[in-house]
């Protein structure tokens, strides 16, 4: 019976394995099949940090939680962990020119949801590059108001189907929102941001 009990467990160790490599590893994103999103949002510095309170209502369920970013525009790259009110971490990834790695999700927040939702909303408004891309047959617009971006807007047809709404004041900077809505009428997704912090990161600081 050693020998079975040996091939057991060894099955176990790889099915665990598995299972751990869904959220720590790097999750290569699809190839675009067409048009990506893209603001391009040059008015933000080459780096950043910030701390976002985002309120999110996806699937009938509702997260407060409070998002902090470290942004490097030129390496197209984020890191974002996101914690509760008491501190709890409800996920963590790094995204880097492409390529995804989750280090960590909470039993209440979906990997997936991080790569089709978090990830997406992040990169649109803070890399000039996004990591989603659209279906065929949308159309992407851009409405300013005296020069600065006020509402992005995904079109299928005669139908939005995903729009950003950005507002602003004196409280965060010069030209950077300090509120971002974002609904995603295809899904049952709304996302508030408020911008608590912001900082712009030094050549020199790692």
């Amino acid at each position: 019976m050693k020998p079975l009990n040996n091939t057991i467990l060894a099955l176990a160790v790889l099915i665990v394995a598995s299972l751990s490599a869904c959220v720590s590893g790097p999750v290569p994103l699809a190839p675009s099949l067409g048009p990506a999103l893209s603001l391009d949002q040059t008015i933000y510095p080459e780096r950043f940090r910030t701390i976002h309170r985002c309120t999110l209502s996806i699937k009938g369920r509702t997260m407060v939680f409070n998002g902090y970013l470290k942004v490097d525009r030129a390496l197209n790259t984020i890191k974002c962990v996101a914690q509760t009110d008491m501190g709890a971490t409800l996920f963590k990834y790094a995204y880097r020119a492409g390529d995804l790695t989750i280090s960590y999700a909470s039993p209440g927040f979906k990997p997936e949801w991080i790569e089709q939702f978090a990830l997406r909303d992040a990169t649109l408004v803070c890399l000039a590059r996004s990591s989603a891309t659209l279906s065929r047959g949308t159309v992407q617009e851009r409405i300013l108001n005296n020069a600065r971006l006020t509402r992005y807007l995904v079109r299928r047809g005669d139908t939005e189907i995903y729009t950003a709404t950005f507002t602003y004041s004196k409280a965060v900077g010069p030209g950077i929102p300090d509120t971002i809505t974002i609904i995603d009428k295809s899904l049952d997704y709304r996302l508030e941001i408020r911008v608590m912090d912001f900082k712009c990161i030094p050549e020199n600081d790692s």
